[in-house]
């Protein structure tokens, strides 16, 4: 190979080329195509709190509603990736503008992920969860 050509995976690539192309790298997406049916649901939550800048009162309780049973719907479905995760953090947190509450079914799901630390009956010392 000599120093003027890049070599992938295929035939040589004229280094021009390569550095022509890197620009438009930063439009690609390279991520797997995630069509779960946490993600369809985070996108209709999404799609109604952007609605919801614009919505009158009575509109607005509408849409208000319809996102809690949303989130009522995507904590009762399990988490097939990291980005179900996530997604469900965002809603049930309105983009970061609120708490997760203790009691959340969310930590139910995280908690069977990681160890967790939490405060054993009685003698209120802590332990390591062994759900792992």
């Amino acid at each position: 190979m000599t120093k003027d050509r890049v070599r992938a995976t295929g035939p040589a690539l004229p280094r021009r080329t390569f550095c022509a192309a890197i620009p438009a790298l930063a439009f690609v997406d390279v991520r797997p195509e995630q069509d779960t049916q946490v993600l369809r649901l985070f996108r209709e939550w999404a799609e109604l709190t952007r609605l919801g800048w614009n919505a009158s009162e009575d509109m607005l309780d509408q849409l208000g509603d319809r996102q809690i049973e949303i989130e009522a719907e995507m904590c009762a479905t399990p988490s097939e990736t990291l980005t179900d995760l996530a997604a469900k953090f965002t809603a049930l947190m309105d983009w970061g503008m609120s708490q997760l509450p203790e009691d959340s079914p969310l930590w139910d799901e995280v908690r069977n992920l990681v160890p967790v630390w939490k405060p054993k009956p009685l003698d209120g010392r802590h332990s390591l969860s062994t759900n792992l």
